[in-house]
């Protein structure tokens, strides 16, 4: 018997970063740009892994198979994705999202995360969406995203909660 070949879009380069910025511009328009701009500030790794959930949703969806073949293959393809939020200090947010070709053993990431703040500008570069994506992560967003997507968010808010309490 002939086997078929896994023909998965979210495989397919293009999809991977138009994943990747669908969910990003949802998640952070529910974040709102003031929650935004000092989430990221606070913990921009816990911001990574909430984009990163989220995008690995949308990538279940697009994917036709739900092996754990296939979650590897939607994480290696998030892994090759790379996200620059830009947040105007007028609260306007862009994202831009980018892919490399290269295999996920030859991409070296130096900082997961790199928040920078350019006169009232601050712009996050979140290099590799999956680092922050571990199997148990995986295992529970492919049981109950909803719940790991809302966990995550409530710790945002509670991470800078905490960074703003402790700043007065």
């Amino acid at each position: 018997m002939e086997e078929k070949e896994n023909k998965s879009p979210i495989v397919n380069p293009p999809l991977a970063p138009l994943a990747v910025a669908v969910t990003s511009k949802y998640m952070l328009e529910r974040m709102g740009p003031a929650a935004l701009g000092a989430a990221v500030s606070v913990s921009p790794l816990l911001v990574g892994t909430l984009l990163a959930a989220g995008a690995f949703c949308i990538g279940k969806l697009f994917s036709n198979d739900n092996s754990t073949h296939g979650d590897g293959k939607i994480l290696e393809s998030l892994q090759r994705t790379s996200l620059d939020v830009r947040i105007e200090d007028d609260g306007q947010t862009t994202t831009t999202v980018s892919t490399t070709t290269e295999t996920s053993k030859t991409v070296k990431v130096d900082d997961p995360v790199v928040v920078e703040n350019h006169q009232g500008t601050t712009v996050v570069h979140i290099n590799n969406l999956t680092i922050n994506l571990n199997a148990e992560m995986v295992q529970q967003l492919n049981l109950n995203p909803k719940e790991v997507i809302n966990q995550l968010t409530e710790q945002i808010k509670q991470t800078t909660l905490q960074a703003k309490a402790s700043e007065t």
